[in-house]
């Protein structure tokens, strides 16, 4: 999927910037779900054990397992207390969740203390990064899916 890199501009350019990367996601989705479909055409759903899914270390204190659907890559982190995930950017667009813990989540300058119940949509190409305060449970939601979390 193609995304245009977002710039600060008048409301115009931001509205047509917008309308442009829906149409994109749409016809993504529209493509892909058609293909799944096809893929899965004997069951209406699967039903995976996230325990059952290969765990990888990777990076210190980032245990991870991924789950993969065709279009989107659900990543579900184990993180130490005191971790550090350094500040990067790439192209998926990323949904961040914390499920059990606090973490510290810092997003193109801006911090804030994510606590379950609380999550961080993260556009594709914004800088980020954190620390986890205490033990914690994460699930991160990427869209394309992610080939280097493909273990």
């Amino acid at each position: 999927m193609i995304h245009a890199p977002l710039r600060r501009g008048n409301f115009l350019e931001v509205v047509v910037f917008t309308i442009i990367n829906s149409l994109l996601l749409t016809c993504a989705l529209d493509r892909s779900i058609n293909i799944n479909l096809r893929q899965t055409q004997s069951s209406s759903m699967s039903f995976i054990n996230i325990d059952d899914l290969n765990e990888k270390e990777v990076i210190p204190g980032y245990r991870g397992r991924a789950l993969h659907t065709g279009t989107m890559t659900f990543m579900y982190w184990t993180v130490e207390a005191g971790a550090i995930m350094p500040q990067h950017s790439h192209l998926h667009e990323q949904v961040a969740h914390v499920l059990k813990g606090k973490f510290e989540l810092t997003v193109d300058g801006e911090t804030q203390l994510l606590e379950p119940g609380k999550v961080a949509a993260i556009a594709p190409h914004v800088k980020h990064g954190g620390r986890a305060i205490t033990e914690c449970e994460l699930l991160d939601v990427f869209l394309p899916e992610r080939e280097d979390y493909k273990f």
